[in-house]
């Protein structure tokens, strides 16, 4: 672990450009010297700051909350910093902000592995391929919506568990193509696409192991009953 790193936090206030009487809220992010600034996003009353407190003074409401945030701001530095000195990175501002405000490769999102993939294939992939990848998007943004409530998740919390549930999803859900529902090796051609996109983040070093690691994605071979002589021929001439 480093251990000859310095670190340190403070707090100002900037004056408003529009409304000098008002003040914007920053954190100061000082490692090995070299600082960096992060806006609260909160605005006070230039008068109300105590500069060599780093605190608003009074005790209304709006000086509690913005207090508030401060005290917790600090914190959540801290437990950022802490988690870069267990990882033995050698830290700067810039890499400490983004751990803060959760930029920082770690945080990658599903959402941000989707953009990525469908952004850097264009060239590489055939028109048919990519759309068949925007589909998939589209059922994975559907899944997020309907079953986890949310709009994205990190890709950290992508589980073994996380690829069964959307497994069963799609079996169960109903198919973007109206004319052409789902069958088992539709289901099996997302998730295929799915494990590629994690495993290309694999390889980005977004995550630390594949999910699909201990997932078998199980294609159904066609039924050969169902075709005609002259197919059944030429599977039999092709070998």
């Amino acid at each position: 672990m480093r251990t000859n790193q310095t670190f340190s936090i403070s707090y100002f206030v900037r004056r408003n450009k529009k409304h000098p009487d008002l003040s914007l809220l920053y954190a100061r992010l000082t490692v090995n010297g070299k600082p960096l600034e992060v806006s609260l996003k909160r605005a006070l009353p230039f008068k109300d700051w105590d500069s060599s407190a780093g605190k608003v003074k009074g005790t209304s409401l709006k000086a509690k909350e913005i207090n508030m945030k401060i005290d917790r701001t600090r914190t959540l530095i801290y437990k950022a910093y802490d988690s870069l000195l267990m990882e033995d990175k050698f830290i700067t501002s810039q890499l400490l902000k983004a751990r803060f405000l959760g930029t920082d490769q770690l945080h990658k999102s599903l959402c941000d592995l989707l953009t990525y993939h469908n952004t850097k294939m264009v060239n590489v992939l055939t028109l048919g391929t990519l759309k068949n990848y925007f589909t998939t998007e589209r059922y994975i943004k559907r899944y997020l919506k309907n079953k986890l409530r949310t709009n994205d998740i990190y890709l950290k919390q992508i589980t073994y568990k996380f690829i069964l549930d959307f497994e069963q999803f799609l079996r169960n859900g109903k198919s973007i193509n109206q004319s052409q529902p789902l069958n088992n090796n539709g289901v099996m051609k997302h998730l295929e696409r799915l494990k590629k996109m994690m495993g290309l983040a694999l390889r980005l070093e977004w995550i630390e192991k594949d999910p699909f690691l201990r997932f078998s994605l199980k294609f159904t071979k066609p039924q050969r009953a169902f075709l005609s002589q002259s197919e059944l021929e030429v599977l039999e001439f092709c070998g």
